[in-house]
């Protein structure tokens, strides 16, 4: 597949795989025009970036679910990690030949997303045209609440009681559970709960893989960043939200000097962490501006 055709297959929302290594790789693409791969953060799936995707039909949208995430098919053997994410995604692009990218990512979805930039910038074969962090890990910053939910998913019997816990309405708008996500706390009881939440609370083991995949989050992968931002020469918007506790906004806004490429940065109102959950419209506007006034642009580094 040419990623430089956007003929009228390029519009179908149905779930497509992509083979890669022992992953049968599960994405949605919808739309035409330049090739934006959305990847999402934990413990979510690509499904989060539905109401973005709806606002960005002039482009080719990828929207994937991460091994062990949404439909994504992984031998129940397989380990799965943030760090074997990277390279899964990274294959999944060259195999799809995605050239002359714009790659879109949130939380953790930011993490790998800029290793995938580097990675790419640095073999050269494919273009990446742009980086949009929203709401993602800042090098030397380590919140202690992923520590603590790393600990308390060691405890005997601990997913069985996340999945009660965040079964619960009243439970999950707790600010220490999905509510500290969120500006409107009424959204998780929405199409959030509905598409996002419960395919993972269904079945024990989709479950089980989140907890896995938050046990792969070490320190040293988010303060490597600092070496990646270093190799990233594309242009790079950053998105916060005004109450984001997790990736404080002045934190994240001070790490763009870090990178080699232009960069931009953007506080969204009346938002968290899920930016793109709770501002989808504006998230969505701030894309394709970006896309079409920066990322597309030719730009030239010394």
């Amino acid at each position: 597949m040419s990623s430089n055709s956007t003929s009228s297959n390029n519009t179908s929302n149905k779930t497509h795989f992509v083979d890669v290594g022992p992953h049968r790789l599960a994405y949605r693409r919808t739309g035409s025009g330049p090739n934006v791969v959305f990847i999402h953060g934990w413990p979510l799936h690509g499904a989060t970036w539905r109401d973005v995707v709806a606002g960005l039909g002039e482009a080719t949208c990828y929207a994937f679910d991460l091994p062990g995430c949404g439909e994504t098919v992984t031998p129940p053997n397989e380990p799965v990690s943030l760090r074997s994410a990277i390279d899964v995604m990274v294959r999944a692009i060259r195999k799809l030949e995605l050239d002359n990218v714009v790659l879109v990512g949130n939380d953790s979805g930011g993490l790998i997303a800029r290793q995938v930039a580097a990675q790419l910038l640095g073999q050269g074969d494919l273009n990446v045209a742009g980086l949009i962090l929203i709401g993602t890990e800042i090098p030397g910053h380590h919140p202690k609440l992923i520590d603590q939910l790393q600990m308390l998913t060691k405890l005997p019997g601990s997913v069985a009681v996340t999945r009660k816990m965040l079964g619960s309405p009243a439970v999950a708008r707790n600010k220490r559970m999905l509510g500290g996500c969120f500006w409107d706390r009424d959204l998780i009881e929405g199409s959030f709960r509905t598409e996002l939440l419960a395919p993972v609370l269904a079945e024990p083991a989709a479950l089980e893989r989140q907890v896995e995949i938050l046990h792969s989050y070490t320190h040293q992968l988010v303060d490597d960043l600092e070496e990646a931002h270093a190799a990233i020469s594309c242009p790079t918007l950053l998105i916060s939200g005004e109450g984001d506790g997790f990736f404080p906004p002045e934190q994240a806004k001070a790490m763009l000097s870090q990178f080699a490429g232009p960069t931009q940065f953007e506080l969204v109102p009346k938002a968290r962490l899920l930016v793109h959950e709770e501002q989808p419209a504006l998230v969505a506007k701030l894309i394709r501006d970006f896309i079409y006034q920066k990322a597309l642009v030719p730009h030239h580094h010394e």
